[in-house]
């Protein structure tokens, strides 16, 4: 790997673990450089903790890939490796607010069309007509040779975030 790539990699594992827990990263997937888990509730009490008025929890699972070359079958190939991923984690339940999978992409260059399929790509999915909750699907990528940062619009977040790491190296 070149050292940008890998100096980028291992800025985006410092960042993640100081909020998000480390896990394993399972064989047999192409890419994938990392995966990281977030899990947060809030939730609302009368006199004592024992009268819960509500909770809400939200989970956030997010995957770092790394390719040399990042073209469309890859892409597609990694944005569904992603979803299997994190839908084996999210359980909606009564208490489940969102659940949002992440796919980071850390690539030596991108071919225009697999950042076009990263900008467009969309999934939404609601939980007994919203009432368990939703997830949706965020990307976010790096094109070292160009310098360039790009993400879909439920990931327009995801854009700051790796255009500073990219910027520390």
């Amino acid at each position: 790997m070149p050292k940008d790539r890998q100096t980028l990699l291992d800025k985006l594992d410092k960042a993640y673990s100081v909020h998000f827990d480390k896990e394993d990263i399972p064989d047999g997937i192409p890419g994938l450089a990392g995966c990281y888990a977030f899990h947060a509730a809030n939730e609302s009490y009368v006199i004592s903790k024992k009268v819960k008025l509500w909770r809400a929890e939200m989970h956030e699972y997010a995957y770092v890939f790394s390719f040399e070359n990042l073209d469309a079958a890859a892409a597609f190939a990694a944005l569904e490796n992603a979803k299997t991923l994190a839908k084996g984690q999210i359980h909606p339940g009564r208490e489940h607010m969102q659940s949002n999978i992440t796919a980071v992409f850390v690539c030596g260059s991108i071919e225009d069309d697999a950042a076009k399929l990263l900008k467009k790509t969309r999934y939404h999915k609601n939980y007994l007509l919203m009432l368990r909750g939703w997830t949706d699907l965020r990307t976010g990528a790096v094109d070292i040779s160009k310098d360039a940062v790009m993400s879909n619009r439920a990931g327009k977040d995801l854009a700051p975030f790796l255009r500073e790491n990219l910027n520390r190296c």
